[in-house]
């Protein structure tokens, strides 16, 4: 990859004083989504005899999961909405507008009537904080230099530990005071709308992200916001690249649908166990032992207090030891010790404290924020905010899922069933981790991001026909009987390669937005259409120059010809379904294509210094045809094995 690009002068930057600003005012947002959430598990204590204990015993628990989970249900529809139009209308617009319903719907939410107003408020702030994860998770990881980008990702998302903790301190205080008597838990939702409105001030003085501005097609735009950061520019390559567009149907498609998966899914059984416990966790404290509800609240502020020791972890080992180690030890650390709670029990407070410490660790040290940095990572610029838009959308619905079933299961079958409801979860978030995780530790966004597939089917078609022409080509080698028949399959599969050779540079004409170099694609497609090429033009020789007898050499040069297509057909499935930084085996693979290559050149060397020996002229010149025709299908492989090799050097 170039070094003298905007991108790279974004990587290679020396953390400024520009980056710490961008973190607070980005963390800031992350708090008050944290502080949001949870401030609602304290008013629960003081809500539930007012407005849901009064209510048909069969309506409560109904109520009550309907009301937990409104901002939920908001959020979800928030990320997956305006996590997409930040990436249509720019971070910096988005970075500020989704604050506003901050401030609006966490005073309306304080001023609701009744239940339903307040369900109501709570849904459309669940919109804010919904847009707000992806737009502040975006705006830092496109900031951020390589070497410290997970650190700062990390960071930002600890807020929302520190948001949840503050949410059962001010919770505490407000209601050991209760200056407003039963309806001081107005304050406690009112309460984060002051530092909104700051935010929202100072987050109007940021600049747009470059990496947008580029995938925009506006790379004057990001130069200048470069110079404004400082940053020197004399020599910078001015990366030309069209308008992308970005939709959440592309995320499904087989070129991302592995990374969306893994992207997607343990977010959602994870929030199925963060919300599904932090929800009621005031509640369950209460539940399985605490004497009132001012105690219940100091022992969910003091596990908050884990909570952020498992942050602070994560800040330290996630560029060390990677995103996966993370995630797998935090998903295993908080099923087990969840699932020994739900069969022993709360044998005692000390037992209760440690395994709710052990879960809290377990969770934040891993994927609580391993969930938060990888979505931004996998993905390139033009979709990044959707893909962590709908990431954090579906791990809404695990949210959803968590806090309406749990009060719903602990009523019908208790807290121990409940517990292994949730460590159930936590079991396939760790299952999909290890099955589907890629690792994006110290990789450039752009080698993170750069997908080898964006034409992966046409690729796989190609190197199919290229297989089945050499395969036709050794069948021909071995039964001249059939040679004019095989010669016509040859020719037939030749005819479908330049239909997709054609389709191909068709679709590079219009518009690329992959990652991967137009020309690189270029250069790959020409050279698997030189093999098959070759392939014909040798079958078409043999047609006819009318071989009627195989010699030991054609049947040797077919089968290396044969295995060489074989072994490049691997080498390219390979690269096109890569897992990050995984090169070993490709690598192998065109090393061994070269070895066959100068095999086949000392074949033909010596048949050819013997066939001279021949005083028949005319049977030097066809076998001479044949076998350098032969010779010349191993030369094509071997070149598009240093096409591989060089896709390796420059995207790696």
């Amino acid at each position: 990859m170039n070094d003298k690009t905007i991108t790279s002068a974004l990587d290679n930057m020396d953390v400024s004083r520009f980056h710490f600003k961008m973190l607070l005012l980005s963390a800031a947002g992350v708090f008050l989504d944290g502080y949001d959430l949870f401030i609602i598990s304290v008013v629960l204590l003081f809500i539930r005899p007012l407005w849901i204990n009064v209510l048909p015993l069969n309506q409560q628990s109904i109520i009550l999961g309907l009301l937990t989970s409104s901002a939920f249900i908001g959020m979800f529809f928030g990320a997956l909405t305006l996590g997409h139009y930040t990436d249509k209308m720019g971070r910096k617009t988005m970075y500020v507008m989704d604050l506003i319903f901050f401030v609006v719907f966490a005073t309306l939410s304080a001023l609701s009537q009744n239940i339903w107003e307040l369900i109501l408020f709570r849904f459309l702030l669940g919109l804010g904080i919904g847009a707000d994860y992806p737009i502040s998770s975006t705006y830092v990881t496109e900031f951020s230099p390589t070497k410290v980008r997970g650190k700062l990702i990390s960071t930002t998302f600890m807020f929302w530990g520190l948001g949840a903790l503050t949410a059962a301190l001010v919770g505490y205080l407000i209601a050991l005071v209760q200056p407003l008597g039963i309806d001081s838990w107005r304050l406690m939702l009112l309460s984060g709308i002051v530092p909104a409105i700051i935010v929202i001030i100072l987050r109007a003085t940021m600049p747009e992200s470059p990496r947008w501005l580029i995938s925009q097609g506006k790379q004057d735009k990001a130069i200048e916001v470069l110079k404004s950061l400082n940053v020197n520019v004399t020599g910078l390559e001015v990366q030309q690249a069209k308008k992308e567009k970005a939709t959440i149907k592309e995320l499904l498609s087989p070129i991302y649908r592995r990374r969306t998966i893994f992207a997607w899914v343990p977010w959602f059984f994870m929030d199925v166990g963060v919300y599904g416990i932090g929800m009621y966790l005031p509640t369950l404290l209460y539940d399985l032992g605490f004497k009132n509800a001012l105690s219940s609240i100091i022992g969910t502020a003091f596990l908050d207090i884990f909570g952020i020791i498992g942050f602070t972890l994560a800040i330290i080992l996630i560029d060390k030891y990677g995103r996966l180690k993370l995630q797998a030890l935090g998903f295993l650390g908080m099923t087990l010790s969840l699932l020994l709670l739900g069969i022993l029990g709360p044998v005692n407070l000390v037992f209760l404290f440690i395994i709710f410490a052990i879960f809290q660790i377990s969770e934040n040290a891993g994927p609580n924020t391993t969930t938060w940095v990888v979505a931004t990572e996998l993905f390139p610029t033009r979709l990044r905010a959707t893909a962590q838009g709908s990431s954090a959308a579906v791990s809404r619905l695990g949210a959803i899922t968590g806090v309406f079933l749990l009060p719903v299961i602990t009523g019908i079958f208790g807290n121990s069933i409940a517990l292994l409801f949730v460590s159930a979860s936590t079991l396939l978030g760790l299952i999909v981790t290890l099955l589907l995780g890629e690792e994006t530790k110290a990789l450039s966004l752009e080698e993170a991001s750069t997908v080898f597939r964006e034409f992966s089917s046409y690729i796989v078609k190609l190197t199919s026909n290229v297989e089945d022409a050499a395969k036709e080509l050794y069948k021909m080698s071995t039964h001249f009987d059939k040679v004019q028949e095989i010669s016509r399959n040859i020719k037939i599969i030749e005819h479908k390669n330049d239909e997709i050779v054609s389709e191909i540079f068709t679709k590079l004409n219009r518009k690329f937005p992959a990652p991967i170099d137009n020309l690189d694609i270029a250069a790959l497609v020409k050279g698997l259409d030189d093999i098959i090429d070759s392939i014909e033009s040798t079958s078409k020789k043999m047609l006819i120059y009318d071989i009627k007898k195989p010699t030991n050499e054609i049947i040797a040069l077919s089968e290396i010809n044969l295995k060489a297509v074989s072994e490049l057909k691997e080498a390219l499935n390979e690269i096109m379904g890569i897992r990050l930084g995984e090169y070993t085996q490709i690598i192998e693979i065109c090393k061994d294509i070269h070895k066959l290559e100068n095999f086949t050149d000392d074949i033909v060397d010596n048949v050819i210094k013997e066939l001279l020996s021949s005083n028949d002229p005319m049977l030097v010149l066809r076998y001479k045809e044949i076998y350098e025709s032969m010779e010349s299908i191993t030369d094509r492989c071997d070149d598009v094995s240093d096409i591989i090799m060089s896709l390796i050097v420059k995207y790696s």
